[in-house]
């Protein structure tokens, strides 16, 4: 039995057992005339094709088209079929969670990737609050610590005293908000751009960021920050995929610190806290 952890973000779905990875959550159910040139999971006999088409907008995790882009990530991650997953949940979401947990606890999964046959068996299910669950992958949790997430479309905050959980919240804000301020600029300009064609664009300088930009959405989170929680009491750690993109100025304008493996800590933290729980068999 292999424990798998998946994280279904909205903007990369991310996945860690044997091995470890990330692709875009971007997917197409459209009908392709070319189908064997993408990567595609046929489930019920529907075809979804990996990392093109659109990102879901669905802001509820739980009710998003997530199987198939679960399926892709479990053989991502294992070539195991029998395996125990933990999956993730924004903190405000986590009233949901039993959705998840009645829909793929003690459950097969029959699929084909890419034309080749494949079963899942999954056993256990937990399913972990974001943000929170980093806290367990640091290295030194002895100082009161305050952990900001910053996700595609939401920030999850939780703060912990003496090793145990003070507070938590989530607030929806995410990268997808600032990679919208950056196309509205740039459509301002004369351009027709969608929210989708913004990271790629930046990376191959084809779209040049002024930093104010990404200095007021940084100054967003920390106000939203201070309107819960004085962040002057904590040592702050911010996480995620967000934290690398803001990296720069969270390190020139805070006392924060990033966490040493930003991208993953969420799952980190929650492979040793399910390790543990399965461990005690909950």
């Amino acid at each position: 039995m292999t424990n798998v952890l998946v994280d279904l973000g909205n903007y990369n779905i991310k996945y860690l057992a044997e091995r470890r990875g990330f692709f875009s959550a971007k997917y197409s159910t459209k009908f392709n005339p070319n189908p064997e040139m993408f990567q595609r999971i046929n489930f019920n006999g529907e075809t979804t094709y990996i990392e093109i088409g659109e990102y879901e907008r669905e802001f509820n995790k739980v009710n998003k088209n997530y199987l198939p882009l679960l399926f892709y990530a479990i053989s991502n991650a294992t070539e195991e079929s029998d395996i125990n997953l933990c999956l993730l949940l924004p903190i405000a979401q986590m009233p949901n969670k039993d959705k998840f947990i009645n829909k793929l606890k003690n459950n097969s999964f029959n699929f084909l990737i890419n034309g080749v046959p494949k079963t899942i068996n999954i056993n256990k299910v937990a399913v972990l609050p974001e943000g929170l669950v980093s806290f367990y992958s640091m290295q030194s949790k002895d100082e009161d610590t305050l952990i900001i997430d910053i996700g595609s479309r939401t920030v999850n905050y939780a703060s912990f005293v003496a090793g145990k959980i003070e507070s938590n919240f989530t607030e929806k804000i995410g990268v997808l908000d600032l990679y919208s301020s950056i196309k509205d600029i740039e459509n301002a300009k004369g351009n027709d751009l969608i929210e989708e064609q913004i990271e790629r664009l930046i990376k191959n300088k084809r779209i040049i960021v002024e930093p104010k930009v990404y200095l007021d959405f940084l100054k967003d989170i920390l106000n939203r920050t201070k309107a819960k929680v004085n962040i002057k009491d904590y040592k702050v750690v911010f996480v995620g995929g967000g934290a690398i993109l803001l990296k720069p100025y969270i390190e020139a304008n805070t006392p924060a610190t990033i966490h040493e493996d930003s991208v993953y800590a969420n799952l980190i933290g929650a492979r040793r806290l399910c390790e543990t729980m399965w461990k005690r068999g909950k």
